[in-house]
């Protein structure tokens, strides 16, 4: 059984991130635990710095039904997937 979690906006570093708009990424970790992270301006580099903090510990950080960190670690660099319309900030659960 996985854990799934939402982040609130007290837990946000960027103050970007307490603004509108944006998109709802999830990460995934080993131990099974599913954060979402809704108002992401810029996915891409959201995807990289995780990656870079806790790399190996992230299975997964999905855009829908992309995953970036696959993505990123195959070396892709190709133009960033954006979600489906409507689909901005819609919680994955």
């Amino acid at each position: 059984m996985s854990d799934k979690f939402y982040c609130n906006d007290e837990s946000r570093t960027n103050g970007l991130s307490l603004e509108p708009g944006g998109v709802t990424l999830t990460v995934t970790t080993r131990d099974g635990k599913s954060i979402s992270y809704d108002k992401v301006k810029n996915h891409w580099a959201y995807a990289r710095k995780v990656l870079k903090l806790q790399g190996d510990f992230v299975v997964n950080i999905m855009l829908g039904q992309t995953d970036l960190a696959k993505s990123i670690r195959e070396g892709g660099k190709g133009k960033p997937p954006t979600p489906p319309e409507g689909k901005e900030d819609t919680p994955p659960f």
